[in-house]
């Protein structure tokens, strides 16, 4: 479909030459074109939701032209693009919506009637991305539409900015209809059972156990029943598709089987069920037998349980082999049977023996001995047993390749999604920091920081079983930040800038954005009297809005004052971002213990400080620069007065001349040189002004601080790892393992991902280290070790995080990292030191387990299915408060079937 929408504006007037023969004015004019896709019906651009999730997209096309036929000049009729902007409404009224789209076009047009052509056409044609893929898997409207598929209109604006040779801004606007839906026969969407197996004999008191393995559709399962064998109906949650279980109590027949007996009973059935439709399947097995224990009997245990080998092709057997103490008197197993073929114990030793199975798809089987007193044992085989069905489907495709964004800034990271069909060994990716990155368990990736301007060609190359390969690529373009700088500003603080000793006050401020784009703000102590605050952070929906912070001071005086850093940024670069537009604001509180002489008033800080750059080249802004700090003061009744300065916090090594004085007039006004010396040219400089009274029996005094920045503050990036930027704080080390105690151990370490399996019960949700789902662990740990440049890592005094583990807006979403000691090495499984080592690391952990996604309503911000990444972002401060910052994706995934 095509929406001409004519949008008319006067850009400028051409001019003449005298005043009784000037030509006729001409205003430029530009039409706005949205042509939906293919896919669309009548007047809609067509966005499907779960069978393609690639970017949909729609073409673009701007016009330029006048309003009569005089000749236009160049500088007004030479307009480039430059960004555009898609923002959506639903029809219904409701809610959640999708998130706005923004994107780069950077294309010069002209109107054909210009008096000198640049080159440049009357039109531009640009595809633009409507619903990018992220919006698609991970949006609010995403997990909405999952609940419910039915279709979504929305209202759809589509706004272009841009500028022409004379500095004049514009921008325009056209509007289309879109339909978020499901398109065409859903049949395949509906759920499969593929396989459904159970616990065949069980001992009254012990568990039933239930197993199924579910297709792996593109639109989840949100509802399942289990009927057991003995009748009672157990609801499944969704969390246990498309692999999962159940395990059920049996205690309930104690009074309904006599001791000894045995009851056998039909098989369970499971029905699963989602938008599009439902499924059953009867348990393998027409029967189930329940036996009640009698008195006495020895335990068992299962001593081993493994393959000969662990990597088979379909129609090949492998031998599992068994040591079992204590006497059983009967073995079962999970799967009981292997292509159709039932496991049988016939003859086998039960005490120790091997059997023959045939799989025809990888598989992790569960050995269970029992004693006839009721008494049994359970365990996984050691390794999951591999089967590769080599060239069964032809070589692999990649249905699909795609970037969450097609544009970014230059230092933001963007994750690209894939999806892979038919049988492969290896996926790798790249460049990813000039090289190849293997993601052959994955399905999307988040790159790391790209620092360079232009376009960056990603391949995702697929190796099939037979050694064939197959490739992909998707250009992203990215430009320089253009984003337009926000502001913190209406700082109000309560009761006021005087804080007693103790007690508690408040702060207020707004933060604006120009662009009106979401935004994040953080709040930090850098200097002063121990306090606490909360909140430390917050966001700014649009843009737009303010935010209030309590603060609480420590009953220490050793300064007689708290600093508090404000920072915002918008959330289109991620906040720390190289590039990035954020904006810095300090707020100080007086501490002042309480006063006997209640006569006499404070001094006060009048004007000032204010720091005055020498010269005006921007080479006075590094290292070596001479500045000078100006600031006034009066007191209105004690004529004696004290002033001094000194660097509190950021780069500690210029000099300040002079750095204290004398005034005996109750007043003064002060002009100090600084000179900067040529270590950190990144790290800003916080000096403290102070104004005392003299020669009275309780002097009193007043405060400011003041921040200089230089260049841009120290940032780090990186994604899965990172690197610090150039200020003193750099990465030595980092990694994943699976401990909550930040532990370095090769046995627990968890490379590239964390598996999530939901269990074995009800809402029994569990993390693994191993593919094969043996290795349950209770959590782990994010472990970094920091260096510093001074070779003293005792002076790295801090390290937080933030993390989006639960849906946004929760506050335990962020917080301290863990202290682990002092190392001599990146990375050592040493013991650890209490007093810092020189030329070595400080060791900081994030601990974390299945509990810290489970959002406030109960629920678990986890995958149901594929894999979902996270990012986590770490802090780190040192003495002199210079601030490194860290990013780390962590990929949590749901096994295949």
């Amino acid at each position: 479909m095509t929406i001409a929408v004519c949008v008319v504006a006067v850009l400028s007037l051409s001019c003449g030459g005298g005043a009784n023969d000037d030509p006729p004015s001409s205003a430029v004019l530009l039409t706005v074109d949205v042509d939906g896709n293919e896919g669309g019906a009548s007047d809609f651009v067509a966005a499907e939701m779960v069978k393609n999730v690639a970017n949909t997209t729609a073409l673009v096309t701007i016009r330029a032209a006048t309003s009569t036929n005089a000749p236009v000049d160049p500088t007004v009729g030479v307009i480039t693009l430059r960004r555009y902007t898609v923002t959506f409404e639903r029809v219904d009224g409701g809610s959640p919506t999708l998130p706005p789209v923004e994107g780069v076009i950077n294309q010069t047009i002209e109107p054909d009637n210009i008096t000198q052509t640049s080159g440049a056409d009357s039109q531009a044609d640009e595809d633009i991305i409507v619903v990018p893929t992220s919006a698609k898997l991970f949006s609010d409207f995403a997990l909405a539409f999952n609940q419910n598929p039915n279709p979504v209109e929305f209202n759809a604006t589509f706004t272009i900015f841009g500028d022409n040779r004379a500095g004049q801004n514009f921008e325009r606007t056209a509007g289309f209809r879109l339909t978020c839906a499901v398109f065409g026969d859903t049949a395949e969407l509906a759920p499969e059972i593929l396989s459904f197996t159970e616990s065949k004999n069980v001992i009254v008191g012990n568990p039933y156990r239930a197993f199924w393995n579910t297709a792996r559709r593109t639109f989840p399962i949100f509802g399942a029943s289990l009927i057991l064998p003995w009748g009672p109906e157990v609801s499944i949650p969704s969390n246990q598709f498309p692999f999962g279980g159940a395990e059920v109590d049996t205690s309930s027949l104690i009074n309904e089987i006599a001791p000894g007996a045995t009851a056998t009973y039909p098989a369970g059935q499971l029905f699963v069920f989602n938008a599009f439709g439902s499924a059953s399947r009867v348990a393998d097995g027409s029967t189930m037998d329940v036996t009640a224990p009698v008195a006495g009997g020895n335990s068992v245990s299962i001593d081993q349980f493994f393959p000969d080998r662990d990597t088979i092709n379909v129609g090949e057997s492998v031998n599992l082999n068994w040591s079992i103490s204590g006497g059983p008197d009967r073995l079962s197993m999970l799967p009981a049977s292997f292509g159709g073929v039932p496991v049988d114990f016939g003859g086998k030793n039960l005490s120790f023996d091997a059997i023959e199975i045939a799989p025809t798809q990888s598989v992790t089987p569960l050995l269970r001995a029992e004693k006839n007193d009721g008494s049994f044992a359970e365990q996984f085989l050691s390794r999951t047993i591999q089967v590769n069905s080599p060239n069964a489907g032809g070589p692999p495709t990649v249905a699909f390749f795609s970037a969450s964004r097609d544009s970014a800034p230059v230092g933001s990271q963007i994750v690209l999604f894939w999806n892979i069909q038919g049988e492969f060994s290896k996926a790798e990716l790249f460049p990813i920091n000039g090289s190849r990155v293997e993601v052959t368990d994955r399905d999307s990736f988040l790159t790391p920081p790209v620092n360079l301007e232009g376009s960056q060609v990603y391949t995702l190359v697929v190796t099939g079983l037979d050694g064939t390969f197959v490739n992909q690529t998707v250009t992203v373009s990215y430009t320089l930040n253009d984003n337009e700088q926000i502001e913190i500003s209406g700082l109000d603080q309560e009761p006021g800038t005087s804080l007693p000793n103790g007690g508690t006050a408040s702060f207020s401020f707004v933060v604006t954005d120009p662009e009106r784009l979401d935004s994040t703000w953080r709040v930090r102590r850098i200097a002063g009297d121990r306090a606490s605050h909360f909140p430390t952070e917050g966001r700014i929906d649009d843009g737009l809005g303010d935010a209030s912070v309590a603060v609480s001071d420590g009953l220490d005086f050793n300064n007689g004052y708290i600093v508090f850093e404000i920072s915002a940024w918008d959330d289109n670069l991620f906040g720390l971002s190289p590039g990035s537009t954020r904006d810095v604001l300090l707020v100080t509180f007086q501490t002042p213990e309480e006063s006997v002489d209640t006569n006499n008033e404070l001094p006060a800080i009048t004007e000032g400080p204010t720091f005055i750059e020498a010269g005006d080249s921007p080479e006075d802004t590094i290292p070596g620069v001479i500045g000078v700090i100006t600031f006034a003061f009066a007191d209105p009744d004690t004529q004696s007065l004290e002033w001094s300065i000194r660097i509190i916090g950021g780069d500690f090594g210029g000099d300040l001349t002079p750095n204290f004085g004398l005034s005996n007039t109750g007043e003064g006004e002060v002009s100090v040189q600084y000179r900067d010396d040529a270590d950190t040219p990144d790290d800003p400089v916080i000096f403290e002004v102070r104004v005392e009274e003299r020669g009275v029996e309780n002097p009193q005094f007043d405060i400011a601080v003041l921040r200089v920045d230089k260049g841009t503050t120290t940032v780090g990036g990186g994604g899965g790892g990172g690197s610090g930027g150039s200020g003193p704080i750099s990465l030595g080390f980092d990694g994943l393992y699976a401990n909550l105690f930040g532990g370095v151990q090769e046995t627990q370490v968890v490379r590239d991902y964390i598996l999530f399996f939901p269990g074995t019960g009800s809402g029994n949700i569990s993390f693994f280290r191993n593919s094969d789902l043996s290795g349950e662990v209770d959590g782990a740990s994010a472990i970094f070790d920091f260096a510093h440049n001074t070779s003293d890592p005792g002076r790295i005094t801090d390290a937080d995080y933030a993390r989006n583990f639960q849906t946004a807006g929760t506050i335990d979403n962020n917080g301290d990292m863990s202290f682990a000691g002092y190392f001599a090495n990146a990375g050592a499984n040493t013991a650890s030191s209490n007093a810092p080592i020189p030329n070595g690391v400080s060791r900081w952990y994030m601990p974390f387990n299945v509990n810290s996604f489970q959002n406030t309503g109960g629920d678990y911000n986890l995958p149901a299915s594929g894999n979902q990444v996270y990012q986590i972002t770490i802090s780190v401060s040192d003495v002199d408060t210079s601030t490194a910052t860290f990013n780390r994706a962590l990929t949590i995934v749901v096994p295949a079937p």
